[in-house]
């Protein structure tokens, strides 16, 4: 009686109206601003797999990224480094992936071009350019199939209750989470990619078509799937 009493006499106020338009997708930079939580914890895994590519670009060449001309190269030795059975390894190979594919961001995020984007983001036309290009090049080394390898060994390994019980170390749990954090949101950039620039990226999107990408299934933030058409 004394909830009744506190719903009846609370007093109603009109909902809000929000200047909000519902849509299944939006722009490339608008969908990756969307994928992103922007936490504490995200920020410095992407930090880890900046930190891994510099390491080893710094290895293979002395020119910055953007100035060299070995690029596809470099991302043919780190797509090859996903068939690595050694996690830790693997996982090197798949953050510097990961960085390549994210447009190498901490060079080109902050150059801005002539025409600046109208998009409500942050992202720049020369950095979505690169994202674009590193989706290309992880397309030309083959390595659609092998991200989408690593993802199935990942939940294959997590699914089998042997090695749950008997091999899964408890210094491996960091590697594990990292690893279906960075290949989930490569997979996501190469789907958005495709999805806005199905022309441009011809190559990558028949490539993904042979998966029968089912995309909602790795947007777990978000109430709707994607099309590649």
């Amino acid at each position: 009686m004394q909830l009744r009493r506190i719903v009846t006499d609370f007093p109603k106020i009109d909902p809000t109206t929000y200047a909000f338009t519902y849509a299944d997708a939006a722009s490339f930079e608008e969908e990756i601003d969307e994928w992103f939580s922007y936490n504490d914890a995200e920020y410095k895994r992407l930090q880890r797999a900046r930190d891994t590519f510099e390491r080893r670009w710094r290895k293979f060449s002395n020119k910055p990224w953007l100035e060299s001309q070995d690029c596809q190269k470099f991302v043919e030795r780190e797509v090859n480094g996903l068939h690595a059975t050694d996690l830790r390894r693997r996982c090197k190979s798949l953050q510097t992936v990961l960085h390549i594919v994210l447009g190498v961001w901490d060079e080109t995020a902050g150059i801005k071009s002539e025409e600046a984007t109208k998009a409500k983001t942050n992202a720049t036309s020369k950095h979505l350019e690169n994202m674009k290009a590193g989706i290309v090049m992880i397309t030309n080394a083959g390595g659609i199939a092998l991200v989408f390898q690593v993802l199935q060994n990942a939940f294959k390994m997590l699914w089998d209750d042997e090695f749950r019980e008997t091999k899964l170390l408890d210094e491996d749990i960091p590697y594990i989470q990292d690893e279906l954090d960075n290949v989930t949101t490569v997979i996501y950039m190469l789907v958005e990619g495709v999805r806005n620039d199905p022309i441009g990226l011809a190559s990558a999107r028949e490539q993904l078509r042979r998966f029968n990408t089912k995309p909602q299934l790795l947007c777990a933030n978000r109430n709707s799937g994607t099309e590649l058409g």
